[in-house]
């Protein structure tokens, strides 16, 4: 699967025939709905649906028709800003492939039934993603779900960030951050690709060892490969990572024992002279945003994490204006607004 599938995160492509929709759960409600599933219900396929930024949680809701979802972004450094939370679990029904979801926050759900892939998931605060709760949500055709640019908190479901993902091909983790006690997935497989993605888990990496996933230019905490093996197999698909153990075999491109304090800062950036700095994966189009060669971690890639979740449609982040007595001296408004662009 091409990294440089990222270019879906820059261009918002919009069908002569979309629609977009508009949700608000404020009172007074500024859109044409409040709730996300009312304005799924009404929206055909290829609608774009943009909810507002609100106190109050929107409820989880599921998709059944092909569309475009955007919140705000989750903006982890600025928590003084509304932000669009999701309480419950989003589900991705037969019928919404090739749907795409974006910037919301509160560390919510996401269940994959009956979809038969082509799911974009981006700069979301997640729980957990599960593809086959009841063992027959997923068929063995299923293929292409990414995840970019999201960060997953706490325990996952069952123990795991990605639950059941046995069945589908194709699944992408890119640009992402984990943080907690659960395993990434249960086992490992050569159906997932995790790439500059920084994982920091007081559990091991995977609960259990079957064919080997594709690891690359990633930083990763963790106290063991699978709760049964302490390192990973010794195979070219596993390269270029740095571990703050002896995660990785002896004479691989892998770097062992680098401690997180000595790779990056408090907000997972490379601090200046970091081991991380131009050790990823070599091949051009890994590269940084700069032309340079990728940097290992979340930052690294054509496609870096975006800590505050900003997604590429504008986000205003403050407005003031200044009070004035008399109508004939006119209203100042000062407006600023932030994006990925």
């Amino acid at each position: 699967m091409k990294y440089m599938i990222c270019v879906l995160l820059t261009l918002v492509s919009f069908s002569l025939l979309a629609v977009i929709r508009t949700v608000d759960n404020n009172n007074p409600s500024a859109g044409q709905y409040t709730t996300i599933s009312a304005a799924i219900s009404a929206a055909s396929n290829d609608d774009i649906i943009y909810v507002y930024p609100s106190n109050t949680a929107y409820a989880g809701f599921n998709v059944n028709k092909r569309l475009k979802i955007y919140g705000v972004g989750w903006q982890g450094t600025t928590a003084n800003i509304r932000k669009s939370m999701i309480n419950g679990t989003v589900v991705f029904e037969s019928g919404s492939e090739y749907s795409e979801l974006y910037g919301f926050d509160n560390g919510f759900g996401i269940w994959m039934n009956g979809v038969s892939g082509n799911i974009l998931i981006a700069n979301c605060l997640l729980s957990s993603v599960s593809f086959n709760p009841s063992y027959s949500w997923i068929s063995a055709n299923s293929s292409n779900y990414t995840f970019m640019s999201c960060m997953f908190n706490g325990g996952g479901s069952r123990g795991r960030w990605f639950d059941y993902q046995y069945t589908p091909t194709g699944i992408l983790i890119s640009n992402c951050v984990f943080i907690g006690s659960a395993w990434l997935m249960d086992g490992t497989s050569s159906n997932i690709t995790v790439i500059n993605t920084i994982i920091i888990s007081t559990n091991t990496l995977f609960a259990n060892l079957g064919s080997n996933p594709s690891l690359r230019s990633n930083y990763i905490s963790a106290t063991g490969f699978t709760s049964g093996t302490s390192t990973s197999p010794s195979d070219p698909v596993i390269a270029y990572n740095i571990s703050s153990t002896a995660l990785f075999p002896s004479g691989t491109t892998n770097y062992n024992n680098i401690p997180l304090s000595g790779v990056f800062d408090s907000q997972y950036r490379p601090i200046p002279g970091s081991p991380a700095i131009d050790a990823g994966d070599p091949a051009v189009e890994y590269n940084d945003l700069d032309g340079s060669r990728n940097d290992i971690g979340a930052f690294g890639g054509p496609c870096p994490f975006d800590d505050n979740g900003f997604t590429t449609l504008p986000t205003i982040t403050d407005i003031s204006g200044t009070l004035y007595t008399s109508p004939s001296q006119g209203l100042q408004i000062h407006v600023e607004a932030s994006s990925r662009h």
